[in-house]
């Protein structure tokens, strides 16, 4: 999973994606900034890829969950937000 961290003034944002995973077929991904409260969300894209989503408020270092979820299963996994992709073996401590 990747996010672009933008500054927008004096606010940043986070842009979701993530590539093609078959898995995901007909599912809608959630994107949740616990530090913030604040979260957005998006169906999988036809090409089974997800995003570019809705900027995301968000600052380096906040704790991101993402779930996704689908008719058959939910896979969800929290991360320390960075710049790019993320730190598979950094993760939340909520």
């Amino acid at each position: 999973m990747d996010f672009n961290v933008t500054m927008d003034g004096t606010a940043s944002r986070a842009i979701f994606t993530y590539p093609p995973d078959k898995n995901y077929e007909g599912g809608t991904a959630y994107v949740f900034d616990i530090n913030t409260g604040g979260g957005v969300f998006h169906v999988v894209n036809p090409d089974f890829s997800i995003g570019p989503m809705d900027p995301l408020p968000a600052t380096l270092g906040d704790q991101i969950d993402v779930t996704i979820i689908d008719a058959e299963q939910t896979v969800s996994r929290c991360v320390v937000l960075r710049q790019g992709s993320q730190d598979p073996n950094t993760y939340c401590t909520n």
